[in-house]
């Protein structure tokens, strides 16, 4: 998630979109603007720790499980498609 979606989904604060040419060309502007209706820094350390993935919204406290058990997915089933490869040796390569 981007730092704008975190925001809708953890705090229902809506921010448009900006193309790139217009964030290089108006950035004071549109920067006194947001934080004339918040303060986006408080929220930033928890987007950091928490934030990138929808998982917080299951309970901050199961993030990192959520976390861990997606990339596991995602390695065992990648792992799948290398000729000769042997499941029994994922625990090893996840870390697990």
């Amino acid at each position: 998630m981007s730092f704008r979606e975190y925001l809708k989904v953890s705090e229902g604060l809506e921010f448009p979109k900006f193309e790139l040419e217009q964030l290089l060309q108006e950035h004071v502007e549109l920067a006194s603007e947001i934080s004339r209706e918040i303060r986006p820094l408080q929220y930033f350390p928890d987007y950091l720790k928490i934030g990138y993935y929808p998982f917080f919204l299951e309970g901050a406290e199961f993030y990192s499980d959520r976390l861990e058990q997606m990339i596991r997915l995602v390695i065992e089933s990648d792992l799948d498609f290398i000729p000769g490869y042997d499941p029994r040796n994922a625990p090893v390569i996840c870390g697990c």
